[in-house]
């Protein structure tokens, strides 16, 4: 008898479940963004791709702090955005083109910056824009809805440039003993470091004993990022590299001349590469 009711009681439960499951509330915005979602995988090309519809579930997109106050962490258990180990940094509105995502995010007032990972997103607000209490279930709600399209989160010329950017610590023809060593640090030691504060790292340049470095996401926004850079980075890598003497970050626009200035350097010699 006490089996029979206990079974009646689990199916009244799985009926009021089943209806709440069923009620779309588009509305209830929260800091945990909680809507009726169909549980979602990506495939290699960032594609959102939903199950079947049978498999419908409650979608989940949650923020963390990070070292820089005006930037936060969104993630969630059930997304991720590029392929693994890829990154793309979006510092202002011009770069959105690259990706329908990017677009969608800054749309939200007082978004300034987008930084887009594997497995998490990184957001910049402006100083003068709503409080975090604000912005994010509006940015939660964004990244859930977008999902929801099965879009690409690239687009072609996101796709175009993302090709071996993601390569600047991979070893390559002509890197003497010094740059493979601090290409290996900053891939194996570095870099985990600065992406669990929702940042990245990367190799430009060695010259002259000082390692050149491009910073994104939250590590280049933050008040914080020089000593980071100094105490952190230089002081690691001048402890394990007696030939690095110094680590200096550098612009998008510096970096692109510091290749082409080594690119030519390289013909010069005849090296393939440095």
């Amino acid at each position: 008898m006490r089996l029979a009711r206990a079974f009646v009681g689990w199916r009244r439960l799985a009926v009021v479940v089943r209806n709440c499951v069923q009620v779309h509330q588009a509305d209830a915005l929260h800091p945990r963004s909680l809507v009726r979602f169909m549980h979602v995988r990506r495939n290699d090309s960032g594609i959102c791709i939903p199950k079947q519809e049978h498999s419908l579930r409650y979608l989940a997109v949650e923020a963390s702090v990070t070292p820089n106050d005006e930037c936060l962490r969104f993630f969630s258990m059930d997304l991720s955005f590029l392929p693994s180990g890829q990154s793309m940094d979006f510092p202002n509105a011009s770069h959105a083109y690259k990706s329908p995502l990017a677009e969608a995010l800054f749309d939200v007032d007082g978004v300034s910056a987008v930084f887009l990972a594997d497995e998490y997103i990184s957001i910049t607000r402006s100083p003068t824009s709503p409080q975090w209490e604000d912005l994010k279930p509006i940015i939660s709600e964004v990244i859930i809805s977008f999902a929801g399209t099965g879009r690409s989160i690239l687009s072609e010329a996101g796709e175009a440039e993302i090709a071996g950017a993601n390569d600047d610590t991979e070893p390559e023809p002509g890197d003497d003993e010094v740059v493979l060593a601090v290409k290996e640090l900053l891939a194996a030691r570095i870099r985990p470091i600065m992406q669990a504060d929702g940042g990245n790292v990367r190799y430009v340049g060695f010259l002259n004993g000082i390692v050149y470095v491009l910073l994104e996401g939250a590590c280049k926004t933050c008040p914080s990022s020089g000593a980071t850079l100094k105490n952190s980075i230089e002081r690691m890598l001048m402890h394990w590299i007696p030939e690095v003497v110094e680590v200096e970050e550098i612009s998008e626009d510096g970096a692109r001349e510091l290749r082409e200035e080594q690119k030519k350097l390289r013909e010069k010699s005849g090296s393939p590469a440095a």
